[in-house]
């Protein structure tokens, strides 16, 4: 009996603890192959290093593979992106028939987490059109984020 209360305390703290987590860093990832053996990726961090500041957040840009950028934004700016990407759920990403006919199209990745544990939604084909579909809080997100990085994405800003 005490054996079964034991594994169902631990089960009850670790699944709770699983659950909670601060975010530390939130990255899309944009891949699209538009010619066989090329593939442009873009890829964008932002980190809440706490050592550094408590008050920015660093934005890391990686066009191709190079490091393109660095610079720093406020902490208040971060917290609104994170509330947005809390209000995502997983069956608001799932792939649907909408895109099933896009020919050639691109790889978004959104993810969020600590620097430990990570959660990621990857969508296919991710345009301006989701703006009617479950995807238009991703796409939103996604689009905060290409602002603040100063980068164009013809389908999606």
């Amino acid at each position: 009996m005490n054996l079964l209360k034991l594994f169902i305390f631990f089960f009850i703290f670790s699944n709770s603890f699983s659950q909670n987590f601060d975010i530390e860093k939130i990255s899309v990832s944009y891949t699209n192959s538009a010619r066989i053996g090329h593939k442009s990726k873009i890829y964008i961090a932002l980190a809440n290093n706490s050592l550094h500041s408590n008050k920015t957040v660093t934005v890391y840009i990686n066009i191709d593979d190079e490091n393109k950028d660095s610079f720093e934004i406020s902490k208040d700016i971060f917290n609104k992106i994170i509330k947005e990407v809390l209000k995502i759920k997983p069956k608001d990403v799932i792939f649907d028939d909408t895109n099933l006919f896009t020919m050639d199209a691109a790889t978004t990745t959104l993810s969020f987490g600590d620097f430990i544990r990570e959660v990621s939604y990857s969508v296919y084909g991710l345009s301006k059109a989701d703006e009617k579909t479950s995807r238009k809080k991703m796409l939103k997100i996604v689009q905060q984020i290409l602002e603040i990085g100063n980068i164009n994405i013809p389908e999606i800003n």
